[in-house]
């Protein structure tokens, strides 16, 4: 009987799903190593005078080129008419990618296991900081992208979308967007994370309801 009793113990112990809480711990973690990360890639960028270089052709293929630059990793791409693509931070992008990917996995994971806890105590109170931060961010996203923070000059024609957020200016020298892409993507996450809170919020409170 003893012995049946551990088994059994031992097989709830490998089946029971982790703690939300390790999740979170593992996000805030991954997301403290990319804040060094980004201000290397900052570092790296203003540093190397990557720009300048590709203008006097001491690297790249020489000749007319434009420059794509981002800031979520902070980097500049001279990118040439033949293809040729120069990054300002080289393999530091694919480690910024990687931690990012890692990062959105985390928060998805996080997510997901608060709602497979979403019957246990504390829940309630758990969901109701994630639906007021989650809407707050989203708040504060779209806020970058509105027109007091974001505007075309004068000569230009500005067109405007809602989802996602971009603004598009169109001039005698030809069309630019303002918003860089990383906010779009990150709006994008932030909006079924909401969504996803808000549900839970609502399904605790009708199930709280339900008992009393």
């Amino acid at each position: 009987m003893y012995a049946t009793e551990t088994a059994r113990g031992r097989i709830r112990a490998w089946t029971a799903l982790p703690s939300p809480g390790g999740a979170w711990f593992a996000f805030a973690t991954v997301l403290a190593v990319m804040v060094p990360l980004w201000l290397l890639t900052v570092l790296v960028t203003e540093v190397s005078e990557h720009v300048e270089r590709c203008s006097h052709g001491m690297i790249g293929p020489g000749g007319e080129f434009r420059v794509e630059g981002t800031v979520f990793p902070y980097d500049d791409t001279c990118v040439y008419p033949d293809g040729t693509e120069l990054s300002a931070i080289g393999a530091l992008a694919y480690v910024w990618w990687f931690f990012q990917t890692v990062l959105l996995l985390l928060l998805i994971g996080a997510f997901a296991l608060e709602f497979a806890h979403l019957r246990r105590p504390g829940s309630r109170r758990r969901f109701g900081v994630l639906t007021a931060v989650s809407g707050a961010l989203v708040v504060v996203a779209y806020a970058l992208t509105s027109p007091p923070v974001l505007s075309c000059r004068p000569s230009e024609t500005a067109a405007r979308t809602a989802f996602p957020p971009q603004t598009t200016c169109s001039g005698p020298l030809g069309t630019r967007d303002l918003v860089p892409g990383w906010l779009p993507a990150l709006i994008t996450v932030l909006l079924p994370a909401f969504a996803a809170s808000a549900t839970g919020t609502a399904w605790r409170r009708r199930a709280g309801r339900g008992r009393s």
